[in-house]
């Protein structure tokens, strides 16, 4: 759409930021998710727990534990904080946005991979919660680029399978522990 790669790119990250980042902070935790995870964080990181999410001293296997280890980092980074919380989500958005560029602009050519970028960075609540929609949408976008860009079906499938069946795997060791008098 400009005159260079480099400045589509600029410019969507600049609105990545208008729309993602800014203002993660400003707001306090809502809805019962985001305190819900962000208590899970708190608890692992007290513990120096990375491999059973926990939650009021139980193991809360409710979410892949690659969402806790992201929202554990960036609360190491940026703070004990909503801002912190959030990060996981804006960032999986803004690559989000950046990978719908370079698919669509290789596909069509860059003024649609511009648009393609800018229509989803500004078409609603991508990233702006500490929830796990934008990065589930980042995996399943590169799931199907590796099913129909590079024609890997087998790893596209992995890609959405592989989270599936660890989830399902927890869910069935919980249920096990659970009628064997173990944990709740």
């Amino acid at each position: 759409m400009f005159r260079s790669r480099k400045l589509d790119l600029l410019v969507l990250v600049l609105v990545c930021v208008g729309t993602m980042w800014w203002g993660l902070g400003k707001f306090g935790l809502t809805d019962p998710d985001e305190p819900f995870y962000a208590q899970t964080v708190r608890e692992m990181l007290a513990r120096h727990e990375w491999v059973t999410p926990v939650m009021y001293g139980q193991p809360n296997f409710e979410k892949p534990i690659i969402f806790y280890w992201l929202a554990m980092l960036t609360t190491k980074v940026f703070g004990e904080n909503e801002f912190g919380s959030r990060a996981p989500s804006a960032l999986a958005g803004t690559l989000t946005v950046l990978l719908i560029y370079f698919v669509v602009t290789r596909v069509f050519n860059r003024r649609a991979g511009f648009l393609a970028g800018l229509v989803l960075a500004t078409g609603g609540r991508l990233a702006t919660r500490m929830d796990r929609d934008a990065g589930s949408i980042f995996i399943l976008v590169v799931a199907f680029l590796a099913n129909f860009w590079l024609r890997l079906p087998l790893l596209g499938i992995l890609l959405v399978l592989g989270p599936l069946s660890i989830g399902l795997a927890w869910r069935r060791l919980r249920r096990e522990q659970r009628t064997q008098g173990g944990a709740p």
